[in-house]
């Protein structure tokens, strides 16, 4: 995963940062099941997200 600091970003790649398009209703639906995840797993559903997207291992 490339992690970039929006301080260190130049004009050009802040410009085609903000216009990227997104894919709302996409992401509302991943969102939602993530948060039906958590709500009946609980911590084992926090620690498995925590891994899958910040790459760090409770």
């Amino acid at each position: 995963m490339m992690i970039k600091r929006l301080s260190e970003l130049s004009d050009a790649e802040m410009g085609r940062l903000l216009r990227r398009e997104v894919d709302l209703e996409k992401a509302m639906d991943v969102a939602k099941k993530i948060l039906a995840d958590v709500r009946e797993k609980g911590d084992a559903a926090l620690i498995k997200y925590t891994k899958k997207f910040d790459g760090v291992e409770l």
